[in-house]
């Protein structure tokens, strides 16, 4: 471990020293073979290749490419606009496009080739992890160029997953694929903020758990074969499950490690999980030394990390059945890991975090692995047999979906508050009671207070009155009689803005104003209605008369909104207080 933390601090410093300097260097390290020199050479080697990338990703660009690029994940469209990272001539750009091409490009998927012409522009915010030199918007249409076979392959087996989540419901559909090969695209907004709030989208992101499943369905084949014959088998797992995935930051922190365990047992070395995980880290480091600025790889990382060092520990002092401990301890053991990253990142955890996992873990893990097995069959299979077959997917996604939407609920959050007080209370008295459990009981304790202390000081800021925008919408809230009034348009991000209500602890509007026309801006109020409560809306065919005309004024609380039209939209003013919001 010692080498791992080494590493990524010395990658997260990029030295400007020459790669084959530093690479001379580890010659005599290895030969001298003393632990602290083979430390110093490794970090000045990760340090090296990290000034290098990052040398490369800031390199001049041209002002023009014409030529092909290969699809480096699956495309995004948002807007009637596609955006994807593709692999060019030049290095990985961030392919725009909402011209003749986006269409073409819209339908393919990661691997998959383009012959394009375009301009290029240096991003607007630097995006080291994903190694982007710039933005490459494309100029008329894109012309698919063959894959090669091995691409084909990948894409044919994630098309067969796909073909057998078709007999699933459209909004439980993205969330299977999600769960079993990482591509939530299109999982409703509502949805997605549910599991957010209930602390449970690390269930989408394809990590260890996925990967431990799929050895596992394969390891009686794998039992017949010899030790070589079963690591080259493992190799080719492995390389399948990273294609399929897509080289997500958790898939090679996973799959790192379960090359190191091969490695181990086919060399007669076997390593302890600590060793493994230490090693591991230093691979894919190595390998791709940008990935420690990445959010999902530190998570990943501590999460493991964390479930390794204290999983068995705080189950060895909680007072319940062995099976059920170790239910509690690995997700408590995996926010004790995370939340050092996670605060300064996405604010505080949800406090129904722990429960929701416990009840929702089993069902997600099931889907995991009957989506490896019976996914693939339903892929093959007529409609009427498949639909059989993923019914238990049906019910086991259902349960997922309702215990998120049931504890992000923000009615529920005083309750939550004080189950996490109480439990905080006797957290702390026990602490002072069993000095030999102090420490594990500080790591509980800390879990539990951590999350309702920030939660308190930003209701108590959420109190205060003001109009702010967030995600695309203008919220604003009365300090004098909690009259909240939201204004959206078709710009606006749903999940977001339903996490920032929920944050606030704001279960109702008094008015939602919808600004557009847009079919973009109709469907953004269907589902906030959907989480919230809203007693009156108002829209642009409301309000008369033409663009600049009077504009008609309502008084929501001590909240003033002033609506003129303007075009096919509104042009909205809200006044709270001696506070003003165009």
């Amino acid at each position: 471990m010692i080498a791992a933390v080494l590493v990524f601090v010395a990658a997260s410093f990029p030295i400007g020293i020459p790669v084959w300097l530093a690479v001379m260097l580890m010659v005599p390290a290895l030969i001298i073979a003393r632990p602290l020199v083979v430390l110093a050479a490794v970090g000045i080697l990760g340090s090296a290749l990290a000034a290098q990338a990052v040398q490369g990703c800031r390199a001049e660009l041209p002002s023009r490419y014409d030529g092909i690029v290969q699809l480096a994940a699956d495309p995004v469209v948002e807007h009637d606009s596609v955006s994807v990272d593709v692999r060019s001539s030049i290095g990985r750009l961030q392919l725009v496009t909402d011209g003749s091409g986006a269409a073409a490009i819209a339908s393919a998927s990661a691997g998959d080739r383009f012959s394009l012409r375009g301009h290029l522009r240096r991003l607007d915010h630097e995006l080291l992890w994903l190694h982007l030199r710039g933005r490459l918007v494309v100029d008329g249409a894109a012309t698919r160029v063959p894959s090669t076979a091995a691409v084909s392959g990948v894409t044919a087996l994630r098309a067969l997953f796909q073909r057998g989540a078709r007999v699933l419901p459209a909004e439980l559909r993205p969330l299977e694929l999600g769960f079993v090969i990482g591509d939530d695209r299109g999982v409703p907004p509502i949805i997605r903020s549910d599991l957010e709030q209930a602390g449970l989208s690390h269930l989408m992101v394809v990590s260890g758990e996925n990967l431990g499943f799929l050895l596992l369905l394969v390891g009686p084949a794998l039992g017949r074969l010899g030790l070589r014959r079963r690591y080259i088998a493992v190799a080719v797992v492995l390389l399948l499950f990273v294609g399929v995935t897509r080289f997500e930051p958790s898939v090679l922190r996973a799959t790192a490690m379960a090359a190191v365990l091969a490695t181990s047992v086919l060399l007669g070395r076997p390593s302890s999980p600590t060793r493994l995980l230490g090693l591991g880290v230093v691979a894919v480091v190595l390998i791709d030394p940008l990935l420690v600025h990445s959010v999902g790889f530190r998570l990943s990382v501590a999460a493991t990390a964390g479930i390794i060092v204290l999983s068995g520990r705080l189950a060895s002092i909680l007072p319940f059945p062995r099976r059920l401990s170790l239910a509690v301890a690995v997700p408590v053991a995996a926010q004790a890991g995370v939340m050092p990253i996670a605060l300064f990142t996405f604010g505080p955890p949800s406090l129904f975090a722990i429960p929701a996992n416990i009840l929702a873990a089993p069902a997600a893990a099931f889907i995991m692995m009957w989506g490896c097995t019976a996914g693939v069959i339903a892929g093959v299979v007529p409609d009427l047999l498949a639909a059989v077959l993923h019914w238990p997917t049906r019910l086991a996604l259902l349960w997922v979906t309702h215990v998120a939407a049931f504890v992000s609920r923000p009615s529920l959050t005083p309750f939550a508050a004080g189950c996490a007080a109480f439990i905080a209370l006797v957290l702390l008295v026990r602490l002072v009671r069993r000095r030999s459990e102090r420490r594990m009981l500080f790591v509980l304790l800390l879990v539990t207070l951590v999350p309702l202390v920030m939660l308190v000081g930003i209701r108590l800021h959420g109190h205060e009155g003001g109009c702010t925008k967030t995600a695309g919408a203008t919220i604003c809230r009365s300090s004098v009689d909690a009259t909240t009034v939201v204004a959206v348009g078709g710009g606006v991000d749903v999940r977001a803005l339903l996490g920032a209500l929920r944050s606030a602890g704001t279960t109702e509007l008094d008015l939602l104003v919808r600004t557009s026309s847009a079919a973009a801006a109709m469907t953004a109020v269907e589902q906030l209605e959907q989480r919230v409560e809203v007693r009156s809306r108002i829209g642009p065919e409301d309000v008369g008369g033409a663009s600049g005309s009077t504009p008609r004024t309502l008084q929501m609380g001590s909240i003033g909104v002033s609506l003129r039209s303007s075009g096919s939209g509104l042009d909205v003013t809200m006044t709270e207080g001696a506070r003003r919001s165009p």
